[in-house]
């Protein structure tokens, strides 16, 4: 629900329908973007004939029923109650899921007893529309008439957002959450973004964040991120991203200002210089200890202080 929010909530429709394109192509998914809603009860409250006291005689039902007991009743009741002390809110409430049914919004499965009603969110005249109902929409979800949202990504056959894989689900949220978030002058903090992601996707990560915020009102945002991705670094650009290396020592954390230019290098490369992991056949630690041997096997006065430099690091 709370992605969907960020999607009906930011006002700015022409700028989600690119970027939600930008979205589902770097993910190889589909493109058509559905929120739906599905009704409860279909038959009682949209058939097009819904009115005031259908509503009342449904929730004095359920009042009667937890009048003498000692458990809660539903949220939906209080909700109702509020609702009814406003009398204009019940009676629009009554009127859109009366037009819903007449304008043929609704789609019927389970034999009539449920509906669906959807909405494309990757065009901007569907993308206005929900916003425009979305007040009446949650009126309803939280009186149990509607279920909460769903978000599909649909084309040939459907795939709800929640079955997509962990990254893929991840990454997605992520980007919604970003793009109803950040405004210019932003400074956002992203942690660990490379969880559950393939390192095809890691690789590309940064250049997607600067392709989805590379219009000019962003120039003035600053993205933080914590990462023990070697992936990410690779992709580094050197004159508008700076390294900060964090490191415990006797249980101080100390930080490391790493004045290095990582664009373009290996994955070997920056595992033994940056995150200092030495590992078996890399070819940076190979060459090193090539060095000392070379360093041995001459006769020179100094080589104690070049050996001693290779050692320690």
């Amino acid at each position: 629900r709370k992605i969907v929010e960020y999607i009906v909530k930011d006002g700015r429709p022409e700028v989600f329908e690119k970027g939600l394109k930008k979205l589902t192509k770097f993910l190889e998914l589909p493109d058509h973007i559905e929120v739906s809603f599905r009704t409860v009860n279909a038959t009682a409250f949209f058939n097009g004939n819904l009115e005031k006291k259908t509503l009342d005689v449904f929730f004095k039902k359920i009042e009667n029923k937890y009048k003498d007991s000692t458990v809660r009743p539903p949220l939906k009741l209080d909700y109702y109650n509020k609702l009814k002390q406003n009398g204009d809110s019940i009676n629009d409430l009554i009127a859109f899921v009366n037009e819903l049914v007449r304008k043929d919004r609704l789609i019927e499965i389970s034999n009539g007893r449920t509906k669906i009603l959807k909405y494309r969110v990757d065009r901007v005249g569907e993308h206005k529309l929900i916003q425009k109902d979305y007040e009446l929409l949650e009126n309803l979800r939280e009186i149990g008439l509607l279920k909460a949202p769903e978000l599909n990504l649909a084309q040939k056959g459907t795939i709800e957002i929640q079955k997509t894989s962990s990254g893929e689900f991840h990454f997605f949220s992520t980007m919604i959450g970003l793009m109803a978030t950040v405004v210019p002058n932003s400074l956002i903090f992203i942690d660990e973004p490379e969880i559950s992601l393939h390192p095809n996707w890691q690789m590309k990560y940064l250049a997607f964040l600067r392709e989805l915020f590379s219009e000019s009102i962003y120039d003035s945002c600053q993205f933080v991120i914590a990462t023990h991705s070697h992936f990410l670094i690779s992709d580094l650009r050197g004159k508008s991203a700076k390294i900060i290396g964090l490191k415990k020592t006797e249980q101080e954390l100390k930080t490391i200002d790493i004045n290095t230019n990582t664009f373009g290098w290996s994955a070997e490369e920056i595992l033994y210089e940056i995150f200092n992991v030495k590992s078996t056949r890399n070819s940076f630690i190979e060459y090193e200890l090539t060095q000392l041997v070379d360093i041995l096997n001459r006769d020179s006065k100094d080589k104690l202080d070049e050996l001693s430099k290779i050692l320690t690091k």
